[in-house]
């Protein structure tokens, strides 16, 4: 009897061809992912001195009259390169940014030139204009640090690591605040910074202002002694030295960005062999450990936070003034959301490298970290993106609701970021329109009685956005467990990591 393949087989009454050989062919070639992060748009972050003189200092570097630029008040104002047109206001609760009215620049005695609906202050003012040195970098117009208060030291570190440089003003007459001094001096480290020390034509005869105010400052701040000094005087344009040296930092600072986020990745494309699964799972148990343990972690550090901003909040209505400032409220809030949400990117970065270690046959790059980065957002946003893109607002009745959408998200930062290659989105905290009124203390209705009204809010406050916090990070967290888990069961099953 012939063993070879079979060729032909016949059964009465019945036809049945012979197989056909079937010549294999190439298999498609695997797409290449993009792990190329979007470009983070270098800037200058410009902080100290007043309104007034930040703004007289930022209109000569560009080469512009003060009265070009708008004030925003409590608002940042960024100012990009492109086509002129209307400075617009971005304003928490609003999808869409408000128009800024037109007209001479002057700093309102309180709140921002730009309010929103409800009048809301915006968190951020934009402008474009086609001026050459905004082609090197953008320049971003932060409020004042002593009126943000505890708020901001957070506002400027996290506007000055995605923007790179930090340009604090100075008054040569002046003392600057020791808050201001101190979170300034924590960027030295961190972050480039300039030191400019406004000078005018009136200056007395004596010590350069400079190297006093130099002097005096690195005497309690040694950082300071190493960063670059210059004198301005922004009324006679006398800011080429000062302008020079930021283009040359931008220059360097956007090769080394571009060096370090290559547009190919090495392995960007090849298949990437797992271990070879075991009995134990040990990967599944470390990440069915973690949503409950990065939830404890972070519910402690909410619920500090938390209590120092509601303790801020009862000290200024104890205080002899108006009430407690929403502004400064807002601008809390906004501290916490960047200190979550740089919080929650860490521990599901160390979890995905945790878990990944303990699968990949050949060890963990960058390449492959992007690759699962981008396969697990993927997968969130075609579960209807699990609701992650969320604004939290407090509302005027004590409790907190949601907006959902990137277009909510993009209203609250001070300084507007490019796409961020994290799983996770940022975080967002903000009071609704109806706060602004809460907060006000009528004296005309009893001022003990408006007193505790207020007291009584802000404690039902705090308490809704400790307890909607804890929800949308738990919510979070079980959606990268969810994500990650099944990403990794499938991989480990076919033996290679399907991403």
């Amino acid at each position: 009897m012939d063993s070879g393949p079979l060729r032909s087989l016949t059964i009465p009454g019945v036809a049945i061809p012979a197989p056909r050989r079937v010549r294999p062919t190439a298999l498609a070639p695997r797409p290449v992912p993009d792990l190329s992060a979007p470009d983070e748009p270098t800037a200058v972050i410009v902080v100290g001195a007043t309104g007034r003189e930040r703004r007289a200092v930022v209109a000569a570097l560009l080469g512009l009259p003060p009265r070009a630029l708008p004030a925003p008040g409590g608002a940042s104002l960024v100012i990009g390169y492109g086509q002129p047109g209307p400075a617009r206001a971005y304003v928490p609760g609003c999808r869409a940014p408000q128009p800024v009215p037109s007209g001479p620049a002057a700093d309102p005695p309180g709140g921002p030139a730009a309010a929103g609906p409800g009048q809301r202050p915006a968190r951020r003012v934009e402008l474009r204009l086609p001026e050459p040195l905004l082609r090197h970098f953008a320049v971003v117009d932060l409020p004042d640090l002593v009126g943000l208060a505890a708020a901001g030291g957070g506002v400027l570190a996290d506007a000055a690591r995605r923007g790179g440089a930090v340009l604090w003003l100075v008054g040569a007459d002046v003392d600057p605040p020791p808050a201001e001094l101190r979170a300034v001096a924590a960027l030295a480290g961190t972050a480039r910074l300039f030191v400019a020390v406004t000078t005018g034509p009136a200056q007395p005869a004596g010590p350069d202002p400079v190297a006093r105010l130099r002097a005096r400052t690195a005497a309690t701040h040694p950082a300071l002694a190493t960063v670059p000094w210059f004198g301005v005087d922004p009324g006679a344009g006398d800011v080429a030295f000062l302008r020079r040296a930021l283009i040359d930092w931008s220059d360097e600072e956007s090769l080394a960005r571009a060096g370090a986020n290559p547009t190919t990745w090495p392995g960007a494309s090849a298949a990437v062999p797992l271990r070879a699964p075991d009995t134990g799972r040990p990967w599944a148990e470390v990440l069915d450990a973690w949503p409950a343990a990065a939830l404890g972690r972070l519910r402690g550090r909410l619920g500090r936070s938390v209590a120092e901003l509601h303790q801020r909040c009862v000290r200024e209505l104890d205080a002899d003034g108006p009430g407690p400032d929403p502004v400064g409220l807002d601008r809390g809030l906004h501290a916490l959301s960047l200190l979550l949400t740089v919080e929650a990117d860490g521990a599901v970065a160390t979890l995905t490298d945790d878990v990944l270690r303990r699968v990949l046959r050949d060890g963990l790059t960058e390449a492959v970290r992007r690759r699962v980065v981008a396969a697990v957002r993927r997968d969130l946003a075609d579960d209807g993106g699990a609701g992650l893109d969320r604004v939290l607002l407090v509302t005027g009745t004590a409790g907190v609701a949601a907006l959902a959408g990137p277009e909510a998200l993009a209203a609250l930062p001070v300084y507007p970021a490019a796409a961020r290659w994290t799983i996770l989105p940022p975080l967002g905290l903000a009071l609704s329109a109806g706060c602004y009124q809460v907060c006000r203390v009528d004296p005309g209705r009893g001022r003990e009685a408006e007193l505790d009204r207020v007291r009584q809010w802000l404690r039902r406050a705090a308490d809704a956005v400790e307890a909607a916090v804890v929800a949308e990070l738990d919510r979070r967290f079980t959606a990268v467990h969810r994500s990650l888990g099944g990403l990794l069961a499938e991989s480990v099953d076919h033996g290679l990591l399907l991403a």
